[in-house]
């Protein structure tokens, strides 16, 4: 029995402490406790509790954070934890030292702490026609680096259930901000919410009551009817009188100057005109008026009412004069293509010719034409001669079978070269 107290005397504890658990106390504090070591367990007394805590996740990103672990010493089986990080995961594990040293760490674990809290003292000031403000107060809670603001809206229209105006606003860290472009006569719900790049969106903020926006203060504006509107026989034909939302606003319809319509349906309070089965006595001038406390608006268009023939007709008719015109443009185009290749050709022929014709081969197959010009013959030297100048060749006593070539000569130059001639013959005899 002793011996075996002296071998538990020099052991470290066996294992870590079991049942470790979190008490949330508030948003960033929590008690963490555990169950104390048995004698057996610890190999001896335990003389302090060793405590590590570790951030692990943060607003939801599966990754580790780069925080240093921390670690506190304490004789109880308990200690509270303050001061932690909103939108963090926390993972926290206990270890029991002995005189001989520290035991392994319990299985750890895991707790988080809360988001940032919701704005409040929302409300909204100054509604006009088409735009409101909004005013509200920072959370008690609230990330270190501050939180940026998201403005959200919903419009909607109570006569007329398709129409919605949603929005999304970025308001920054201002806890003011006027939402712009809403629709005149709507009424709209308004949310605000937190945003930090850590914990992601909070909880929002919903405005007690929702608000309605002025009715503009302006005559009603109509989206102009098409000129002209062909209908087939029998068929249904509908007119739409497109005028921006106003509840106040009055629709009434005219024919040919006339509000009785016998035939005519009406929907959504008067925009929209239909008659089934048309027939040609339908035909005519139908008019749109639209009018509010601040002044009225009118558009119109001319309904058609054509026989299935006659519109077949008129298509065909249509067609062909399509057709015709393309047939025209592209002639026109191939005769322009087959004269400019024409005129290239002509211009190619023409340039080959004055290359080959217009341009001599050699002086001596150019005419003198010049007047006071005029041809004499001479005779060609051999080709084993050297050529001579023509007025020495009278002077050579050969007996040769000459050729005889043309030689140009001027009328003014023609006295001197012949004295110069004699001159050098007379010399010769001497």
């Amino acid at each position: 029995m002793v011996n075996r107290l002296l071998l538990f005397s020099f052991l470290e504890p066996s294992i870590g402490p079991k049942n470790v658990s979190s008490f949330k106390l508030n948003e960033t504090a929590f008690n963490i406790s555990w169950a104390p070591l048995r004698r057996e367990e610890s190999y001896g007394k335990v003389t302090f509790y060793n405590v590590n805590l570790e951030e692990v996740l943060s607003g939801g990103k599966c990754q580790k954070r780069s925080s240093p672990v921390n670690t506190v010493n304490t004789t109880a089986t308990f200690i509270v934890l303050y001061e932690l990080l909103l939108c963090s995961y926390y993972q926290v594990s206990v270890q029991a030292y002995t005189a001989v040293g520290p035991g392994p760490y319990s299985q750890p674990s895991e707790f988080e702490t809360s988001k940032p809290g919701t704005p409040w003292g929302l409300k909204a000031t100054n509604p006009g026609t088409t735009q409101v403000t909004l005013e509200w107060k920072e959370p008690e809670l609230n990330t270190k680096e501050g939180l940026s603001y998201i403005v959200k809206y919903f419009g909607t229209k109570s006569y007329n259930t398709s129409f919605h105006d949603d929005g999304v606003k970025l308001a920054d860290k201002s806890t003011t901000y006027t939402v712009k472009d809403l629709v005149p006569g709507s009424l709209y719900r308004f949310e605000v919410y937190g945003r930090s790049s850590v914990c992601g969106d909070g909880i929002p903020a919903r405005l007690e009551k929702d608000v309605n926006t002025e009715m503009a203060d302006h005559k009603p504006v109509i989206k102009d009817l098409p000129e002209r509107t062909i209908v087939a026989a029998g068929a249904l034909a509908i007119l739409s009188c497109k005028v921006i939302e106003d509840p106040e606003i009055s629709v009434t319809w005219s024919k040919d100057g006339n509000t009785s319509i016998p035939r005519a349906q009406f929907e959504n309070d008067g925009r929209i005109l239909a008659i089934k089965d048309v027939l040609p006595r339908d035909s005519g001038v139908y008019e749109c008026k639209a009018s509010n406390k601040f002044g009225e608006s009118r558009t119109a268009t001319i309904l058609i009412v054509a026989d299935v023939h006659d519109i077949f007709i008129a298509s065909v008719i249509a067609l062909s004069c399509i057709v015709f015109v393309l047939v025209v443009v592209i002639g026109v185009l191939i005769w322009r293509l087959r004269r400019t290749v024409a005129n290239n050709r002509t211009t190619t022929s023409g340039k080959a010719f004055t290359d080959d014709v217009g341009q001599p081969d050699s002086p001596r197959d150019q005419h003198v034409s010049e007047p006071g010009s005029y041809m004499e013959l001479h005779p060609r030297p051999l080709q084993e001669q050297l050529p001579a100048a023509p007025h020495y060749q009278a002077l050579q006593g050969k007996n040769k079978a000459p050729e005889y070539y043309n030689v140009g000569f001027n009328k003014e130059n023609k006295e001197k070269e012949d004295t110069e001639i004699y001159d050098e013959i007379g010399n010769a005899r001497c």
